[in-house]
């Protein structure tokens, strides 16, 4: 309630009631005397431990990222009015958003549908696309700093409906940084930040993409991807790491979000296609009913070194029955996985044709790994047009990774027909490294020729 008496921020701002607060300070609901509206009222923390220099240097980058975040206008940001001191701290005075924070709903025991946090997430990307077009990364991406607003939709879970926004662009990081340098200590959770950052290396837009993944994969599964403890350092060494946990619950938005969690930020999709996957996913069922809709049902994870990391299903390519086979017979002999497959299909053709396609789709995986890293132009054409233009992105990208690889091998090439392939590639890197993953391929025959259509590690380890 507000009362005549109510403290007033930088003298303008009547402070009505707390709504929060962390590592970060204080949020005040307040009232604007002078434009007669409600704001949110950020009062940052105070700077225990530091000299007078560094209290300077953080809230001089405080001021300075709050008036860059000043410049994004989005239906999905927070906006940021104002920055003002008030008793000698950086006070951000923003748009006040009726809401529970993420963070607030998972503390609460509530985990979220997947097309529920498909919706939100790409709600979030279009904001954080329109930042980093500005020029604006946000930084600190974490459930705490999503809030979620009652828009009335009858799809929201524990009062949440269909509006999200993010909030607390680089003002964050603009604390931290600063009071990291004088302490040695982390502030807050390091749950959600990109190996890059935990091993000390700059925030980028690939940074947010990582840790949007990270706040999307605890909205669905109720936990980060690498934990919670038991310390905060050894969470950053699981992340710096590279030890996430495959999610178990995120049904259709499982291979996304594993895409925007790759180790290396090369790898990750930008943040304009974790938006349109976003989006696609938000209406997608887990098991498609028809083999035409398996391409719209299932989003690619992007190629990780080359043809790995990724698990979409293209029209007539791969049914679910396929994939069972495949995966349940990976260490059978080919022509006891095409049995497996003919027994689980109607109208399969005779074991002889089986055979043969079986043989001429292990043909055109050996055939393209036989081309690679050297005669790319050649190799290029062993993908359908799907694959090259959303998983390779372009043919510069795919030379650009390629350039990377000294050499390539190929084991265990097994086939599950009618459109699966299971082999081990060895990826010999030009720095001495040595990658091992276990990989499925789904294959379509175009024109009398079998052209890889998509694939998915089941497996990775670095020899």
């Amino acid at each position: 309630m507000m009362t005549d008496g109510a403290e007033r921020i930088a003298g303008r701002y009547r402070q009505i009631s707390r709504v929060g607060g962390g590592a970060m300070g204080v949020v005040w609901r307040a009232h604007d005397e002078v434009l007669g509206r409600t704001v949110a009222v950020k009062l940052l923390r105070g700077s225990i431990g530091l000299s007078s220099s560094q209290i300077e240097q953080a809230h001089s980058r405080a001021r300075r990222e709050a008036r860059i975040a000043a410049r994004l206008q989005h239906p999905h940001a927070v906006t940021v009015h104002d920055v003002v001191e008030h008793e000698g701290r950086p006070c951000l005075v923003m748009e006040y958003v009726p809401s529970r924070s993420l963070a607030q709903i998972l503390a609460d025991g509530e985990v979220l549908e997947a097309n529920v946090v498909a919706r939100f997430g790409a709600q979030v990307a279009s904001a954080l696309i329109a930042a980093h077009q500005a020029g604006i990364v946000h930084r600190d991406i974490k459930p705490g700093n999503i809030l979620l607003a009652d828009d009335g939709g009858e799809d929201g879970v524990g009062g949440v409906g269909g509006v999200a926004k993010l909030t607390d662009f680089g003002i964050s990081r603009a604390i931290d940084d600063v009071t990291l340098t004088a302490t040695g200590e982390m502030l807050g959770t390091p749950a959600y930040i990109s190996p890059e950052v935990a091993r000390g290396g700059g925030a980028d837009p690939a940074s947010d993409v990582f840790s949007l993944g990270a706040t999307l994969y605890a909205a669905v599964e109720g936990v980060p991807p690498f934990g919670t403890g038991p310390t905060p350092m050894a969470v950053v060494m699981r992340i710096a790491n590279g030890e996430v946990r495959r999610p178990e619950q995120s049904g259709a938005l499982i291979d996304t979000l594993m895409w925007m969690l790759s180790h290396d930020p090369a790898d990750r999709p930008t943040m304009d296609v974790v938006r349109r996957k976003l989006e696609s996913a938000m209406t997608m069922r887990e098991e498609p009913e028809a083999a035409d809709h398996v391409e719209d049902a299932a989003p690619p994870r992007k190629r990780s070194r080359a043809l790995t990391g990724i698990l979409v299903a293209t029209a007539a390519v791969l049914t679910t029955t396929a994939v069972a086979v495949f995966i349940a017979h990976s260490n059978s002999s080919a022509t006891n996985t095409a049995s497996a497959a003919a027994t689980n299909q109607p109208d399969t053709p005779s074991a002889s044709a089986t055979s043969t396609v079986g043989l001429q789709m292990t043909a055109a995986i050996s055939r393209y790994y036989s081309l690679v890293p050297d005669h790319l132009d050649q190799s290029w054409q062993y993908l359908t047009a799907y694959y090259q233009r959303e998983r390779a992105t372009s043919y510069a990208t795919y030379q650009q990774f390629w350039g990377q690889i000294q050499s390539v091998s190929i084991s265990n090439l097994e086939a599950a027909p009618p459109t699966a392939a299971i082999a081990t590639i060895d990826y010999h890197y030009k720095n001495g490294r040595t990658v091992r993953e276990r990989t499925t391929f789904g294959l379509v025959e175009i024109d009398g020729a079998w052209k890889i259509a998509n694939s998915s590690v089941l497996s990775s380890t670095t020899l």
